[in-house]
């Protein structure tokens, strides 16, 4: 029983601990993405694209885009996306009128890319698109996001024993901020019963007064299937 109860532990901890996604060696930056940055007219407008890694070790890259009004005026903006939370099958491209976009989305439509307007951080979305001006360049930008999609894979936590599993989440839930507030986060779990365990929160309201949450609970008691990462904006 005991062991059964351990395993269930350490499968908590797991599902808890974010996924980190890794990718295979590459000798250089998105060259893969060279040949798709090239002036693109769309309507009104024309678009403009660079591709650089943020993260190249963790399949993180940068698209840059540039847009062009009619009379030449240029906006920026920028997205920043780990290529393992893309979902392979939603990864497309459609044909309307005279242009086509390539688009992309995340798995499970988690907003997990951080989207970038002139620089500045606007929030978090679930899918972009990049135009193109043919056909068979948009289906090969579809075959190489799709190619590349492979190399990179998830590498969850692992832990050799409970107490090395409750070590890491005792390091890893700590102090955080969230819309200006500072949070005091501490997580226990009982000496002696080491599946009790205990959540204690303190921070201070608008008015300046200390506020102290605790949350209790049996960790038999929690489903895995019910334990999900949200990414939600700060307010």
């Amino acid at each position: 029983m005991k062991r059964i109860f351990n395993e269930f532990i350490l499968l908590v901890c797991a599902i808890l601990f974010i996924q980190i996604p890794l990718k295979a060696q590459s000798a250089n930056a998105v060259d893969w993405l060279s040949d798709y940055k090239g002036e693109v007219p769309a309507g009104s407008y024309s678009y403009k694209y660079a591709y650089s890694y943020f993260n190249k070790e963790l399949c993180g890259i940068t698209i840059s885009t540039i847009k062009i009004d009619k009379k030449g005026n240029e906006s920026t903006s920028s997205i920043e996306v780990y290529l393992s939370d893309v979902d392979e099958n939603a990864v497309k491209f459609k044909v309307t009128g005279k242009y086509i976009t390539v688009s992309f989305e995340t798995k499970n439509s988690q907003k997990f890319i951080k989207s970038f307007d002139g620089g500045e951080f606007k929030g978090y979305i679930n899918s972009s698109e990049i135009y193109t001006d043919k056909v068979e360049k948009a289906r090969s930008l579809v075959d190489a996001i799709k190619s590349h999609l492979k190399e990179c894979t998830l590498q969850e936590k692992s832990w050799t024993s409970l107490k090395e599993c409750i070590a890491w989440l005792s390091s890893n839930i700590s102090k955080t901020t969230k819309g200006g507030t500072d949070y005091d986060q501490v997580f226990n779990t009982d000496a002696a019963k080491n599946y009790l365990a205990s959540l204690t929160r303190k921070y201070n309201d608008s008015k300046g007064n200390e506020i102290t949450e605790k949350y209790s609970w049996n960790m038999a008691d929690l489903n895995p299937d019910k334990i999900n990462l949200s990414v939600r904006p700060f307010h």
